[in-house]
């Protein structure tokens, strides 16, 4: 795949395990590996890479909030994420379905959560 990268790679063979584990319909499979192909024009590997790190970090270390039920109970939350990191509403579902499919072995959460604009943040 011309100018795919490690990480990018490394994201599509997730999305393709998944789907050949019957875990994802061929249909959800082609979105997440049409969402993924733009996200290097989001998102470099660099940037993604040290977010991956540092939210891990902070997860590990029980200091970000988390989804408290559901398959994604223990996950901290897009909202913690993106307000511990200044990750915008652009680039959060891409660094908080990394980190869960990447880090976690989870599904991507497959959905927008509300973000505070700077303004709403105390």
């Amino acid at each position: 795949m011309p100018g795919s990268t490690t990480l990018l790679q490394e994201q599509y063979a997730e999305v393709l395990l998944r789907f050949r584990r019957r875990a994802l319909p061929l249909i959800a499979a082609i979105g997440e590996l049409t969402r993924l192909a733009r996200r290097p024009h989001v998102l470099d590997d660099d940037e993604l890479q040290s977010l991956l790190s540092r939210i891990d970090h902070a997860h590990r270390d029980g200091t970000l909030r988390i989804h408290t039920e559901g398959p994604w109970a223990g996950a901290p939350t897009g909202r913690a994420i993106a307000e511990r990191y200044g990750v915008g509403k652009v680039k959060l579902r891409d660094v908080r379905d990394a980190y869960y499919t990447l880090y976690l072995g989870l599904p991507p959460f497959d959905a927008d959560e509300p973000v505070l604009t700077t303004s709403q943040v105390e």
